[in-house]
């Protein structure tokens, strides 16, 4: 459905996207792009997931797998950025 007819509807605390937290803005920009383009949000969903098990690995002190997921954290990460920026 989002691919045959992508539609953005605004209330009006959906205008904090303009002046609110950069956190805000990614997320209006994160579905704006998800309707648009279906390899942003595969993207996005890999960036995160890699980024909450990161996490997780430094909560745990388990320091000796940070390296591999660094890596992948940083490609999926240029992938999302790069569809971000056009």
């Amino acid at each position: 459905m989002l691919e045959r007819m992508p539609t953005v509807v605004f209330i009006h605390d959906d205008f904090l996207f303009a002046s609110g937290s950069p956190e805000c803005r990614r997320w209006f920009i994160d579905q704006i792009l998800s309707m648009h383009d279906p390899f942003y949000i595969d993207q996005l969903r890999k960036y995160k997931k890699v980024l909450k098990q990161r996490n997780h690995l430094i909560k745990r002190g388990r320091m000796n797998l940070l390296e591999h997921f660094g890596e992948q954290l940083a490609h999926t990460g240029l992938a999302v950025s790069k569809r971000r920026e056009g």
